[in-house]
């Protein structure tokens, strides 16, 4: 998915990675993800005339269906920290499993973050395993990540 466009200010990133079964190992096709998050100044801006929920999450958002093996892909900018607060950058992420009501997990926070401190690891509900991803830069300095996540049944 496509959250943040060509020209969105930020730093491009990538969050990759596989949705799998409550077993850890089983991929699970046909799931949708779901992610919303603030812009490179940590404001949920909303496109021009956007109500209900497109207002509250804002411009930078966006769904997809995985593969037949698990696998996401959401191409968006890092996200900044909410203004004046020490809560990590995050992208949020729900599910949706086929005939099932979509659900939180944990969000994506990013290891070099000076917020995620130890008492923000130890607070974690590692609803979908632990949200704390390692970025690094590709050789054309887009910002990547990769998670699995792992649903709750």
């Amino acid at each position: 998915a496509s959250v943040a466009s060509a020209d969105e200010p930020g730093e491009p990133l990538i969050l990759t990675g596989r949705v799998l079964q409550p077993d850890g190992e089983t991929p699970a096709p046909g799931v949708v993800v779901y992610v919303h998050q603030t812009d490179a100044e940590g404001l949920y801006t909303s496109a021009p005339g956007a109500s209900g929920w497109a207002r509250r999450h804002g411009h930078l958002r966006g769904w997809l269906a995985t593969d037949s093996d698990g696998r996401y892909v959401v191409e968006t900018i890092r996200p900044a920290s909410y203004p004046n607060t020490r809560l990590p950058a995050h992208v949020h992420v729900y599910v949706q499993e086929p005939d099932r009501r979509p659900y939180y997990l944990d969000d994506f926070v990013f290891e070099d973050d000076p917020f995620v401190d130890a008492t923000y690891r130890e607070a974690q509900e590692l609803r979908g395993g632990s949200g704390i991803l390692p970025l690094s830069r590709g050789t054309d300095g887009v910002w990547q990540g990769r998670r699995d996540l792992v649903l709750e049944w």
